[in-house]
C-alpha cells in the first residue's frame, strides 16, 4: 500500500487494486526450512547362540542382525527436502560380559579383537557396517553373558577405538541411542569325575559277605564342572 494502514482482517481490496488504487500487484513470499539431522532410530537384538566349550564361533556380520535400524525422520523428499541415510556403522559404547564368561569379539577382516569392558560414549569402539561380532565364551560356561551396547550411525563410519562420542549422541545427532546385543552359550554334558574306591574288608571263609551298596562308597562323585551357577549368569 501507498498509504498508513491499520490492522485489519476480512478487508475488501477490490476497489483499490487497480492501476491507480492504493495496493500495488499481487508478490509472493517464499521461505525454506534448512535441514537439521534427525538421529536414527534402532532396536536391541539377539546374536544365535553359541555352545558350551566353543573354541573358535563363526559369529556374524553386525548387518545380519535385524536392529530395525531407521532414518525414516530425515526422510522429506515427498515435500522436497531431504532423502533418509542408510546405515553407516556401530559404535560399541558398553560390554557387561566378565571374564568368567567370556569375551565378546569384534573384526573388521583382520582377525578377531577383544571388545574392551570400559567400552563407553566417551571411549567407543566405531565400526563401519561391514564389521562381524562373536561371543567367545570361558571354558565350561554356559548361561546368559552381559551384553553389548550400541549405536548405530546415520554416516560412514571407519574403524577407531577410543572415541569420544559424547558430542554427537543428542537428537540431532549421528548415532541412535544405544541399545542392546545379547546372545546367550548352550550347555554341553562335561562328564562327571570320581576316584578309586575300597570296600570294606571280608573275613576270609565268609560265606555269606554283606556287602555294601554302591552308593554307600565313597567315589568322590562330582558333577560341579556343569554347574556354572557360581558365575553371573550361568546355568546348571
Amino acid at each position: 500500500a501507498d498509504t498508513v494502514q491499520s490492522a485489519a482482517t476480512g478487508v475488501n481490496l477490490s476497489a483499490s487494486t487497480g492501476s491507480t488504487g492504493t495496493w500495488s500487484t499481487v508478490v509472493s513470499l517464499d521461505t525454506a526450512v534448512t535441514a537439521v539431522n534427525d538421529r536414527p532410530t534402532a532396536s536391541g537384538t539377539t546374536l544365535a547362540a553359541t555352545a558350551e566349550d566353543t573354541a573358535d564361533p563363526a559369529g556374524a556380520a553386525l548387518s545380519s542382525l535385524n536392529f530395525n535400524y531407521s532414518d525414516a525422520t530425515d526422510n522429506q523428499s515427498p515435500n522436497g527436502g531431504n532423502t533418509a541415510t542408510t546405515l553407516g556403522g556401530y559404535a560399541i559404547v558398553g560390554n557387561a560380559a566378565t571374564a568368567a564368561q567370556g569375551q565378546w569379539q569384534y573384526s573388521t577382516g583382520g582377525g578377531w579383537i577383544n571388545v574392551p569392558t570400559t567400552a563407553s560414549d566417551s571411549q567407543a569402539v566405531v565400526l563401519p557396517a561391514s564389521a562381524s561380532v562373536r561371543f567367545l565364551p570361558a571354558a565350561n560356561f554356559h548361561g546368559t553373558p552381559g551384553a553389548l551396547s550400541l549405536r548405530l550411525a546415520d554416516t560412514v563410519q571407519s574403524a577407531a577405538t577410543g572415541v569420544n562420542l559424547s558430542a554427537s549422541t543428542g537428537s540431532t545427532g549421528t548415532w541412535s541411542t544405544a541399545v542392546t546385543l545379547a546372545t546367550s552359550v548352550t550347555p554341553v554334558n562335561d562328564r562327571p569325575t570320581a576316584s578309586n574306591a575300597s570296600l570294606a574288608p571280608i573275613a576270609e571263609d565268609t560265606a555269606d559277605p554283606t556287602g555294601a551298596t554302591l552308593s554307600t562308597i565313597n567315589f568322590n562323585y562330582s558333577d560341579t564342572t556343569d554347574n556354572q551357577n557360581a558365575i553371573t549368569g550361568g546355568g546348571n
